[in-house]
């Protein structure tokens, strides 16, 4: 009886913090080609707040990451358009990569098309960027300044539920 209550208590642990999980900076790698030429990353916001949203490429990253990213920043569907960058912060000059920063989004989803420079909203809408030649990678980073406003993947909640699986088949076999 004690054995299933403890079983009871770290299950109902476990989905908890599965459901509860969120990181402060979500980083992906797309990658540009010519056929491919717009690229869009979807994240949902469920704590609203200032967010950093980042592209990066050759200028950061080095020879790997080969392209001038440009970025723009869609609510809901492609046609709610908020902000946009090209070649934006740093110091003097700035640098070749994409930063919409201090933004403050509210709750709800969102659409960042990446491409390389020279992309316009327009573009960015229709899916396609004629200046696109080369193939390359570019990073993307999605930074929360409130500690949870960007979900963490749902791969907490799959380790959870496997680790209840071990638990209960290894009571089956004691």
């Amino acid at each position: 009886m004690k054995l299933n209550l403890k079983l009871s208590a770290l299950a109902a642990a476990l989905l908890f913090a599965a459901g509860s999980a969120s990181a402060n900076v979500i980083t992906t790698d797309v990658n540009v080609t010519p056929t491919a030429s717009v690229q869009y990353v979807n994240f949902s916001v469920t704590t609203a707040g200032q967010f950093d949203i980042w592209a990066l490429g050759s200028d950061t990253l080095g020879a790997g990451y080969s392209l001038d990213p440009q970025i723009h920043l869609f609510k809901d569907t492609l046609s709610n358009y908020l902000y946009g960058d090209d070649d934006s912060g740093g110091t003097a000059g700035g640098f070749w990569d994409a930063l919409i920063a201090n933004v403050d989004l509210e709750i709800g989803n969102y659409i960042l098309a990446v491409s390389q420079f020279e992309l316009t909203d327009v573009e960015a809408m229709a899916g396609v960027n004629s200046d696109v030649v080369n193939s390359g990678l570019v990073r993307v980073s999605i930074d929360s300044f409130n500690g949870n406003a960007v979900p963490e993947p749902a791969t907490l909640a799959l380790m959870s539920l496997g680790l209840l699986g071990l638990v209960s088949t290894r009571r089956k076999l004691v």
